[in-house]
C-alpha cells in the first residue's frame, strides 16, 4: 500500500502516492491494462465508477459524509468516477443566486443580434461561453437570469423554464459560438424558436394565463 498507510491515503490499490491523484501514471498504465485484457469487464466497472461517484456527490449535496464503502474501489471505478465529474462540470451551467430583479413581465435583455461567419461558425458555444451569456444576461436583469423573449426567470430544472443557451443566429445558418451570437432562453421559447429569428409561438406569461380564466 501507499507509503505503508492505507488508511490515510484514498488510493486502496497502493499505486499513487496523494490519494490517487488523477494522471498518475502507473494508474493510467493498470486503467489501459485492464481495458486490454477484458473490454467487457472494464466497462462494468467504468459505469459503477460513476455510479458510485454520482452517490457521493450525491450525499455530499445533501450534507452527509460519504460511505468510504461506497466510493469507486479501483483504479477503473475511479477512471469512471473522474469521467463522470468531468461531465457534469462541463455541462452545468450555474446561474447567478437571485436577490432581487424584476420579476417577469417587466424590463428585461431583449434578443440580439447576433453574429455569423468566422472560425466558431456553426459550432456549439463552450462551457465557459455559455457562462458569460447567463451572467451578462443576469447583469442586464438586476441579477435574474431571464428568457430573452418571454422574460421569464429560467432555472436549472427540467421542464419549460430551463435555462437554455440559444444562437441568436442559428448555426444552421452559419451562426458562430461567440458571446455576442449567445443569449439566455428557456426551454420553451428555445424549442418553438427553432432555426428561425424568434418563437413561433409565442409562450403564454402566467399573468396572461390568469386573465384569461377570469
Amino acid at each position: 500500500m501507499v507509503s505503508d498507510d492505507p488508511e490515510t491515503f484514498a488510493d486502496l490499490d497502493g499505486h499513487c502516492p496523494g490519494g490517487g491523484a488523477p494522471g498518475c501514471v502507473l494508474q493510467v498504465r493498470e486503467v489501459a491494462i485492464r481495458f486490454a485484457s477484458d473490454p467487457i469487464g472494464f466497462a462494468k466497472s467504468f459505469v459503477t465508477g460513476a455510479y458510485k461517484q454520482l452517490t457521493q456527490n450525491a450525499s455530499t449535496n445533501w450534507g452527509f459524509t460519504p460511505s468510504r464503502s461506497s466510493a469507486p474501489a479501483n483504479d477503473v471505478e475511479r477512471a469512471g468516477g473522474a469521467a463522470f465529474n468531468g461531465g457534469v462540470t462541463a455541462a452545468a451551467v450555474l446561474l447567478p443566486v437571485v436577490t432581487g430583479g424584476e420579476e417577469p413581465g417587466e424590463t428585461f435583455m431583449g434578443p440580439k443580434e447576433g453574429s455569423s461567419g468566422g472560425p466558431g461558425a456553426g459550432k456549439d458555444f463552450t462551457p465557459s461561453t455559455k457562462q458569460n451569456v447567463v451572467d451578462e444576461n443576469a447583469a442586464a436583469n438586476g441579477g435574474t437570469a431571464k428568457c430573452v423573449y418571454c422574460g421569464t426567470k429560467v432555472t436549472n430544472e427540467p421542464g419549460p423554464d430551463k435555462v437554455n443557451i440559444d444562437h441568436a443566429q442559428a448555426k444552421a445558418n452559419g451562426g458562430n459560438n461567440t458571446q455576442p451570437n449567445g443569449q439566455v432562453t428557456c426551454a420553451y421559447c428555445n424549442q418553438s424558436k427553432g432555426t428561425a429569428p424568434a418563437p413561433r409561438t409565442p409562450k403564454v406569461k402566467p399573468q396572461e394565463q390568469n386573465q384569461n380564466h377570469q
